[in-house]
């Protein structure tokens, strides 16, 4: 049985990117995963850690409390890049591609068939860049429409011909998404905005501006007609610019969800908002040259998302998306008010829905043929 190794030296994209790789990987190669101490530990992992399946699990000591921890955990990540050259193995994955990664490559490259996942194509559109990306097999991305997009404008020049995507699919959040699709009797709609709650990536002071504003037209002695529910870790800073007449149109929480409340959260919402618009940083990018994981859960998953007018949403949603005007969230809110928007529309909407050709045995499929070679 062939081997590969993930290098993932940080936490992002454990539970979205990580774990996905490693339900369509396993029993057909040895596995070797190559991340934090941190990562290994939760819960994404439970399940392999106690089995007897192919896969090893390598840690990457992560220092905390004391002067220049930093730097010391950033030494054992070079470190741990560095031993790659002495691991056997037919393939490695940079499951999240960065420039020092592509340094190291061109000696690599000798030694393993490389592959490598890239969330933010335009990082890579360089010249200088496109240079050490000639040293991979493969150039992965996670979305079929940045895929498409990067093609169409040759966004990384003549290294374009490496490109190939796939769809990390969530099995579990599929699973139970149709294990448990029991109708929901609640008249209130639930409004999922998923990933860590951060300014900088969602316009977060829009929507508590817009809540505000809404929330002086509500009948407060009826059932709330819609909650907002923040499927991630919130930041204690941002939590403290929430005005306190909106909390409870809110559900959030400042700890880690672990994957298995996070799935029940998601299949709790009827609508998943992207909340993003062009002033943002990357408000451009996203679908285009970004990806963007809210994407992946839609395509996991049949949930009608809501987004802004500009933004390029998946083609599968094209016709079933809710819109409104990019910075204009009253205008969305207000057609809950009004009844314009409500579960029996909703319903109507998700109905519509056709994601058959990302079904998990198709994308593990494709995933796996990449190694074919």
């Amino acid at each position: 049985m062939k081997s590969i190794i993930i290098f993932q030296p940080a936490e992002m994209h454990i539970a979205d990117v990580l774990r996905p790789q490693l339900d369509f990987l396993n029993g057909n190669f040895n596995i070797k995963v190559i991340t934090t101490r941190k990562s290994i530990d939760k819960y994404v992992f439970r399940n392999y850690l106690n089995s007897k399946q192919n896969i090893i699990f390598i840690s990457i000591p992560v220092f905390s409390g004391f002067p220049g921890c930093n730097q010391l955990t950033r030494f054992f990540r070079y470190l741990e890049l560095f031993l790659l050259l002495f691991y056997k193995s037919d393939y490695i994955i940079f499951n999240s591609l960065s420039k020092r990664d592509l340094y190291f490559s061109s000696i690599l490259k000798y030694r393993h068939k490389l592959f490598g996942i890239v969330h933010n194509v335009k990082k890579f559109s360089a010249n200088k860049y496109q240079i050490y990306l000639a040293n991979f097999t493969k150039i992965l991305l996670l979305s079929d429409e940045v895929y498409n997009y990067c093609i169409a404008k040759n966004t990384l020049g003549f290294v374009s011909s490496k490109l190939s995507w796939f769809i990390p699919l969530i099995k579990d959040l599929q699973d139970d998404y149709y294990s448990d699709n029991k109708s929901n009797e609640d008249s209130t709609i639930y409004i999922g905005i998923i990933g860590s709650v951060s300014q900088e990536r969602r316009d977060y002071d829009a929507l508590w501006k817009s809540l505000d504003n809404i929330n002086i037209l509500m009948d407060h002695t009826e059932i709330l007609q819609f909650k907002i529910i923040l499927a991630g870790k919130m930041n204690k800073y941002i939590e403290l610019n929430i005005p306190e007449n909106i909390k409870p149109m809110l559900e959030y929480t400042t700890e880690y969800i672990p994957s298995e409340k996070l799935h029940q959260i998601i299949n709790k919402c009827d609508l998943i908002a992207y909340l993003i618009h062009p002033e943002l940083k990357y408000g451009n990018d996203y679908n285009r040259t970004k990806i963007t994981g809210t994407s992946t859960i839609i395509k996991t998953i049949p949930k009608v998302p809501v987004c802004g007018n500009s933004f390029r949403i998946d083609n599968a949603y094209k016709d079933i998306a809710i819109t409104y005007p990019d910075t204009d969230l009253d205008y969305f809110f207000n057609q809950i008010l009004n009844g314009k928007i409500n579960k029996e529309y909703i319903n109507k909407l998700q109905k519509k829905i056709d994601i058959s050709k990302y079904s998990f045995n198709s994308q593990k499929e494709m995933y796996l043929s990449f190694f074919n070679n």
